[in-house]
């Protein structure tokens, strides 16, 4: 029960989105319009089985004046039902853009906002939510405008073309053991019966394929990411020489998409098998009803094609839920997933630390811990003036990048309080910087836009963070993190704070891959250009202690140590 509900939850939050979107009046009016195309596609579609009778029956009496004057009506009304049909196709595909826009936006910003991002790959809470927003919500779009549009479609069908059945079709005349009667619209029940019956059998078979749909979709989504992590560290896998590795671990990843898709298809092929001998069933069924009376001449041939499209268009009506069991299957597998990332991002954050927002940054007895409970680093009273620069000093894997991540509230394992300034005045530089595949320009100016800085600025900072090469290829648009060495990285990351101009600059291990020329030469450049800011630098390079004005000594045993450096303030 706590499923479902949680089921119809999601639902409700995906029509919210389209409620909410500019666009909803748009998408409201395309839903009445399509509507009526195919409405009128099931009203030409009765007129096209008719005038096909009517073809039939002059073929059969030869009858070359009565054929030439059905000819021009019936390819008017396919001409017509084509146009309609095109018509209902693009306002459909329309309908479905608009609204899968309506939905990846409000999901992309709950996704990306605030470090959600970052806590679900940290809590593993959900496998691959790039796929949910990129094709997962593409297939609910897809699958709901789908069984919408198919279903109101279908109801329409069963009134229109039950009323024809049953006042074409007549009454059937029977007697059994002496008593006579008749059953009137018998090939509308014959049509009911029949798609109830398949309604069934198809619930029956296709009811395994639920599950086996959601694994599919977990095991490509693996699959896929494996593929992406060896194109982004292409680089890396070719030093280690490690492709046979990696062919070996994508192997194993390949054999799990296998291996389901090979239970899923035994399903399919099952149901395959079904679906065929129910269509040839019901397209030769009205042969072997009606044929006695076309036999004993109470019935043309004309019209036994007539009823017999009529019949295959009704039973098509009917059975629409039967036949739309394997979207069915899908949407709900889709939901599933929706579901299960709606759930992870609502689920609070259980965070011991606790983060206020003030002018200056100030931590009061904070211990961090690791994820499980144990102690990590024990840090205690500390406060960070402006103009004050830090050097965090300990052995590796102390929790010197950890607490970085406590400070910017992406580490809430552990006790204490944190104050910190506002996100627009802080600005963290790690070891590898976040490079995005965009113009260059853009990439300096992350995260904000390329329109708040101009290009002179932009080219200033390059050369002056010793990337002269660059400075004429702003407008570049290039993978940058493939193409410039780390080395290189660090040095664009000091270009983005000289332009930033932070108040607090966090740096962890930022100039790891620079020698101890450009190393200094950055850091005066960032104490002659900043010279307001406070820097925090995490590092092991004794050579960075005549930039810093105070070392903050950690350890894993006893709490931290201030201590004074030689840097004048």
């Amino acid at each position: 029960m706590q499923a479902r509900a949680s089921r119809g939850h999601v639902v409700f939050e995906l029509a919210s989105c389209l409620l909410a979107s500019p666009q909803r009046a748009s998408m409201l009016a395309m839903l009445p319009l399509y509507g009526g195309l195919l409405g009128a596609q099931q009203w030409f579609g009765i007129q096209l089985a008719q005038w096909t009778g009517r073809m039939m029956d002059a073929l059969v009496q030869r009858d070359a004046a009565a054929f030439r004057e059905v000819v021009p009506m019936l390819f008017g009304v396919v001409t017509v039902l084509l146009l309609a049909s095109g018509t209902g196709m693009y306002i459909n595909l329309l309908l479905k853009m608009r609204a899968r826009t309506a939905l990846t936006k409000p999901w992309l910003r709950r996704w990306l906002d605030g470090g959600e991002v970052y806590r679900l790959e940290r809590e593993r809470l959900i496998d691959n939510p790039d796929q949910r927003i990129a094709e997962d919500l593409n297939l609910i779009v897809d699958k709901t405008l789908a069984l919408l549009l198919g279903g109101v479609s279908a109801l329409a069908g069963v009134w229109l073309l039950s009323a024809q059945l049953w006042q074409r079709g007549g009454a059937l005349a029977y007697q059994v053991a002496g008593h006579a009667g008749s059953i009137a619209g018998h090939l509308f029940w014959i049509a009911v019966l029949y798609s109830v019956l398949d309604l069934l059998l198809t619930r029956l078979i296709a009811r395994p394929q639920i599950g086996l749909n959601v694994r599919q979709q977990h095991v490509e989504a693996d699959f896929r990411f494996g593929l992406v992590q060896v194109r982004e560290h292409a680089e890396q896998i070719a030093f280690h020489r490690g492709g046979a590795m990696e062919v070996e671990r994508l192997r194993q990843c390949f054999q799990l998409v296998r291996g389901n898709w090979y239970r899923l298809i035994a399903f399919q092929a099952g149901f395959n098998v079904f679906s065929t001998a129910a269509g040839l069933v019901s397209g030769l069924l009205m042969y072997f009803v009606l044929g006695p009376r076309v036999l004993s001449g109470a019935m043309t041939i004309g019209e036994l094609v007539t009823l017999s499209s009529l019949f295959g268009q009704a039973l098509g009506s009917l059975n629409w839920l039967a036949g739309a069991w394997k979207q069915i299957v899908e949407w709900l597998a889709v939901l599933r997933r929706l579901d299960e990332m709606k759930r992870a991002m609502a689920q609070p954050s259980t965070s011991g630390i606790a983060l206020d927002e003030a002018k200056g940054l100030s931590l009061h007895d904070l211990q961090l811990s690791l994820p499980d409970g144990q102690p990590l680093l024990t840090v205690g009273d500390l406060r960070i003036a402006a103009g004050q620069r830090w050097l965090l000093r300990g052995p590796s894997g102390l929790g010197k990048s950890t607490l970085l991540r406590a400070i910017a509230g992406l580490w809430p394992h552990g006790v204490g309080r944190i104050e910190v300034p506002p996100a627009g005045r802080v600005m963290f530089m790690p070891q590898k910087s976040y490079l995005p595949w965009d113009r260059l320009k853009a990439v300096l100016a992350y995260p904000r836009s390329a329109q708040d800085y101009p290009d002179d600025a932009c080219r200033r900072a390059l050369v002056e963070c010793c990337l002269p090469q660059l400075a004429d290829h702003l407008d570049d648009v290039d993978r940058w993190s493939m193409r410039l060495s780390l080395g290189e990285q660090q040095r664009l990351a000091f270009a983005r704070a000289l332009l930033a101009r932070p108040a607090f600059l966090f740096l962890d291990e930022s100039t790891s891959a620079l020698d101890e020329r450009t190393e200094a030469h950055l850091y005066r450049l960032l104490l002659d250009r900043l010279p307001l800011a406070a820097l925090v630098s995490v590092a092991h390079r004794p050579s960075l202690e005549s930039f810093h004005t105070h070392g903050l000594n950690l350890s894993a045993t006893r709490p931290a140590q201030v201590v004074p450096l030689g840097a004048s303030t």
